[in-house]
């Protein structure tokens, strides 16, 4: 009799442990699996959108005036991000122009620029004057940069030389503060004006 109980208690044992870890598995392969975007993406924007958009780490960056900014400086508010260096030129210089251009077509209490240094840290950028004036300028240090790297998608390297390489894409952050659309170039201000348009029609009806 006893050892009927005993082999029983070791059957049930074995059961609720096999339970146990079946659950735990189940978290582990739930928490692997990438975000499902329930969105129906119109095809016009389908190159361009992030699917789903991407959350932003708590990141903070520093302004040359000591001013921090956090993920919250990105709520409320369409921004556009561009990540550069000091020594970028000549390719950055198109970028610059294209935001210039922006900045005088819709930067406003709605939209925001920033321009996020990621070489060179104690130089500022090579701006035009009216883009200084009309955007911000943030520093990032290489581990947070990594960090960003990931939510945005972006990648830069530095070769033996010291010339730093990277793509220069533009990219929108929605109100929510999430990644939302990523534009490469080459591009026009006027092709990203309209585009951004198409992107807010988009999410006022999806969001």
């Amino acid at each position: 009799m006893q050892g009927l109980i005993k082999n029983f208690n070791s059957k049930r044992f074995l059961l609720i442990y096999l339970l146990i870890v079946a659950v735990l598995l189940g978290f582990m392969l739930q928490a692997q699996q990438p975000p499902v975007d329930h969105r129906i993406l119109p095809e016009q924007l389908k190159p361009y959108l992030l699917s789903p958009p991407a959350e932003l780490p708590s990141i903070l960056l520093r302004r040359d005036d000591g001013y921090a900014l956090t993920a919250d400086w990105f709520n409320d508010k369409w921004s556009f991000v561009y990540f550069s260096h000091q020594q970028c030129a000549p390719d950055c210089l198109a970028v610059f122009s294209v935001l210039e251009n922006l900045a005088a077509r819709i930067a406003d209490r709605d939209v925001q620029i920033l321009l996020v240094r990621i070489h060179d840290l104690e130089q500022s950028l090579l701006l035009p004057e009216p883009l200084v004036q009309s955007s911000t300028e943030a520093i990032a240090d290489p581990v947070l940069l990594a960090s960003l790297g990931k939510t945005f998608d972006f990648w830069f390297f530095e070769d033996a030389s010291g010339q730093v390489h990277q793509h220069h894409s533009l990219y929108v952050v929605d109100p929510n503060g999430r990644v939302y659309a990523r534009m490469n170039p080459p591009f026009t201000s006027l092709a990203v004006h309209r585009l951004f348009n198409e992107v807010r029609r988009f999410y006022a009806v999806s969001e």
